[in-house]
């Protein structure tokens, strides 16, 4: 009894948001209209012959399309049709599109085509950068491949393209986006099955990223090259705070006054700045922390705070005053760059690793690795390192642990 009530709750649920939408639909003057036909949707209107049909002249029809009579099918459904009615009064409109395939799925709608229905579904709860990095990316690749994939085979073909494109790891992050773009059009109605399921479980890629520290004296070089370097010597404070302090660089770009408490000797990490978009945003973990501050760090700190201060001020600025940009201080000032002339101008630490001051160039993130190894060296506990830099201890000791110096077996007196 219980379970017939909350069905007929949902069909009138349904059939309210039905209505809504054709009043919206007839207040813009669409010229159709939804229909619910048993559990899927339908647009209805004054249609051409369907081919075939033997008929001459428009008539009222339905245009079937396979989308679930749910709150989620409504919102595509609604979309549709005025797509629709803005082809019907251009004189643009075609059958062939809506003429249903054995497979289940809405002829006409292409791999790409379903996942800009999704993106647009996904647009308002997404972060920014997610849209124009992951998505947009996945997005060039379903048009690069540019075929149908509708049937497990297709998916593996797809799969085994992917894998010829790019190393495992990414490939299996474009199927998890794939799979989850194929999950919701299946929920809509748009698809009868999604091809893709389980398959970038199937995967067993891992991050091939391996540590690579820097020396204590290879520090010292970097930090006594950038003091020195009178281009470049501005980013002395921003170079040292990396190595003192392991954070992801977009969290020490979107670093604000208001986030260091110099009496109380701690930072907080609660907001970062995207390093390809410049778009502020939470950090990666989506959660803040709190750093402390050793003498060292302090004071430096204090060297750098200027006499008037905002506290929305970035702590770390570009030589105009502006936030520093992370891409471009890795592009010109640690790694090097093409002048007008086509010439190769290197960077600091590419001079020093030409130079055999240090062993080889390293990207910046290496300061992260620098700053995690030396202190597991120092004795620290693995989870307070991940607590400091926001990794879990998991990641800490699987990617870490390697990299610290064995200890010698004590002898513990127990022969005879």
């Amino acid at each position: 009894m219980i379970m017939l009530e909350r069905l007929r709750d949902t069909s009138s649920d349904i059939q309210l948001r039905l209505n809504q939408s054709n009043e919206r639909l007839r207040l813009s003057n669409v010229g159709v209209k939804i229909e619910q036909r048993g559990s899927r949707l339908a647009i209805r209107g004054t249609f051409p012959p369907k081919p075939g049909s033997g008929q001459s002249k428009p008539s009222q029809q339905r245009v079937y399309l396979g989308i679930h009579a749910n709150p989620s099918g409504l919102k595509v459904a609604e979309a549709k049709a005025r797509e629709i009615g803005a082809q019907l009064d251009l004189g643009t409109f075609r059958w062939e599109p809506y003429i249903a395939e054995q497979d289940g799925t809405i002829p006409g709608l292409t791999p790409l085509g379903l996942w800009d229905r999704y993106a647009t579904y996904r647009k308002p709860s997404i972060a920014e950068t997610t849209l124009r990095s992951t998505y947009a990316r996945t997005r060039k690749k379903l048009a690069r491949y540019n075929k149908s994939i509708s049937t497990r085979l297709e998916a593996i073909e797809f799969r085994n393209w992917l894998l010829q494109e790019c190393r495992p790891i990414t490939a299996k992050k474009y199927l998890t986006q794939v799979n989850a773009c194929y999950n919701w059009a299946m929920n809509c109605g748009l698809i009868q099955k999604n091809p893709f399921v389980g398959m970038a479980k199937e995967l067993k890629a891992h991050s091939d990223h391996k540590p690579d520290p820097f020396t204590a004296n290879e520090v010292i070089a970097i930090l006594g090259a950038f003091q020195a370097d009178k281009r470049y010597h501005y980013y002395l404070p921003y170079v040292s705070f990396l190595f003192l302090t392991g954070a992801r660089p977009e969290d020490a770009v979107g670093l604000k006054w208001k986030h260091i408490n110099l009496l109380r000797g701690e930072i907080e990490f609660c907001e970062a700045v995207d390093t390809g978009f410049g778009i502020r945003k939470d950090t990666k973990t989506h959660s803040s922390r709190c750093f402390p501050l050793n003498e060292e760090l302090k004071t430096m700190l204090l060297q750098l705070k200027p006499e008037k201060w905002d506290p929305e001020m970035p702590v770390f600025k570009s030589r105009e005053g502006c936030q520093l940009n992370h891409a471009n201080f890795t592009r010109r000032a640690w790694y090097g760059y093409k002048n007008r002339h086509k010439t190769f101008v290197p960077g600091i630490v590419t001079r020093l690793a030409e130079t055999g001051e240090i062993a080889h160039y390293r990207e910046p993130y290496a300061m992260r690795d620098t700053f995690i190894s030396h202190c597991l060296e120092e004795g620290i506990n693995p989870v307070q390192v991940a607590q400091w830099v926001g990794n879990s201890p998991e990641v800490i000791h699987r990617h870490y642990a390697g990299l610290v110096r064995r200890a010698s077996v004590p002898e513990l007196g127990f022969s005879a």
